[in-house]
């Protein structure tokens, strides 16, 4: 039967935990499966990390939960999971959590130039700006987008008040 442990933790030194649950003999938890962040803009911890490591021998998973604030840096378990490297750096790119001592801590899926982090709940469904070619100029133009539709700044308040009205809820079974 395959179990699975959640472990919640309030330190940055996910590294410190990460070495002893791989190394002794008890628990080998020797295979790191994935690293996936999820984004709570409202919350004082906005990050929340989730590493997921397997034992083969105790046929159990164990999921560190690691939950950090916007200005805080984690360190890098690429030392002891080299297979953390690549989520870890995709966390870089697509939500700018910082890895202290990664050894290749650079952008990975959008341009050098590119600023933001595109998976983080504030960041524009649209982006900042658009690419597109040119035939006139016969070459790529990057130009900043001219958001010209009214209901571009979408304020989910105000659905709720149309809960209170009764006349838009039709049944069907009456027309």
């Amino acid at each position: 039967m395959i179990k699975f442990n959640i472990v919640t933790m309030f330190t940055i030194n996910i590294r410190l935990y990460m070495y002893i649950y791989k190394t002794f003999s008890f628990l080998k938890y020797r295979f790191f499966i994935n690293l996936f962040v999820t984004d709570a803009p409202m919350s004082k911890r906005r990050f929340t990390l989730n590493y997921i490591v397997e034992s083969i021998r105790n046929i159990n998973y164990i999921n560190f939960v690691l939950q950090i604030a916007e200005d805080m840096y984690v360190k890098s378990v690429t030392e002891i999971f080299t297979a953390a490297g690549w989520p870890e750096r995709e966390a870089w790119d697509m939500f700018g959590i910082f890895f202290l001592d990664h050894p290749d801590m650079q952008r990975l899926l959008v341009d050098y130039g590119f600023r933001g982090y595109p998976l983080r709940k504030d960041f524009p469904l649209s982006g900042y700006k658009e690419a597109f070619y040119n035939e006139a100029r016969i070459g790529i133009i990057r130009a900043k987008i001219d958001l010209v539709q009214e209901h571009r700044d979408y304020n989910f308040d105000r659905l709720w008040h149309l809960l209170k009205d009764p006349k838009i809820f039709i049944d069907i079974k009456t027309q």
